[in-house]
């Protein structure tokens, strides 16, 4: 079984484009999906339940995205466990390419891949967000195949061998916002590979570089990951960021 796991915060505006791309993805595995309402006060939770019937809705009290995600990884049944924002849209294929990455190896434990915007309208923004995904990409290459030690793990896209993520006892509920993908892409390095695959791109929202400007954004996200690898706790500051 395949699970697939989505934490929600007030994303009603939001949440149907990620489940119905995963509803139509073209798989023959059976499947799991489940919403994980971290004290939405829109009634996303309910949204979920009304209008899809085969979603299973769980609700999570303590604030985060990580303590999300560990409840939904406690409810899921799946030996791949696949986690997805909810402003995220998968492509019809994206399971069946993590999927078939995450078989080739016993060695390779977890796989994402980049994202792209639909819904900016700059140009320039576009050009910028774009070239970032590039050095990224690059980076994780790099870091993978010469040093064998890559945490570039969007966690907003990410498939993960069910055995490994219980070795490493799951997600750590002290990281809320930033950060989180790195110490776990860390935890998982020390059973296998993590891989940066480009195939796997997904849509995704640029709601959050909007709100914040996207240079500014793009340079929270280097600066957060960097941290992130250089030492071992979360930033108490930005802990608390709305997703």
């Amino acid at each position: 079984m395949i699970s697939y796991i989505i934490p929600a915060r007030n994303e009603v505006k939001y949440i149907q484009e990620p489940l119905e791309s995963i509803l139509t993805q073209n798989i023959s595995e059976e499947k799991e999906i489940i919403v994980v309402d971290n004290g939405s006060t829109d009634g996303t939770g309910e949204y979920v339940s009304k209008n899809f019937s085969g979603v299973k809705v769980v609700y999570e009290k303590i604030p985060g995205i990580n303590p999300a995600r560990e409840k939904g990884f406690r409810e899921s049944k799946g030996n791949i466990v696949i986690f997805v924002d909810a402003d995220t849209k998968l492509p019809p294929n994206w399971t069946s390419r993590a999927v078939k990455v995450l078989r080739s190896s016993k060695n390779i434990v977890a796989v994402s891949g980049p994202y792209h915007f639909d819904d900016l309208t700059n140009p320039l923004h576009k050009i910028l967000l774009w070239l970032a995904e590039v050095f990224v990409f690059v980076n994780a290459w790099i870091s993978d195949r010469i040093f064998t030690w890559n945490t570039i793990l969007k966690a907003g896209d990410m498939a993960i061998k069910r055995e490994v993520l219980e070795k490493i006892g799951g997600f750590d509920p002290q990281f809320k916002f930033y950060r989180e993908d790195v110490d776990t892409a860390k935890k998982l390095l020390k059973h296998g590979r993590v891989m940066y695959v480009w195939s796997l791109m997904v849509g995704s929202s640029a709601r959050r570089f909007k709100k914040t400007g996207v240079v500014r954004q793009m340079w929270n996200y280097f600066f957060q990951h960097w941290m992130g690898i250089l030492s071992d706790g979360p930033w108490k500051k930005k802990d608390d960021e709305p997703r």
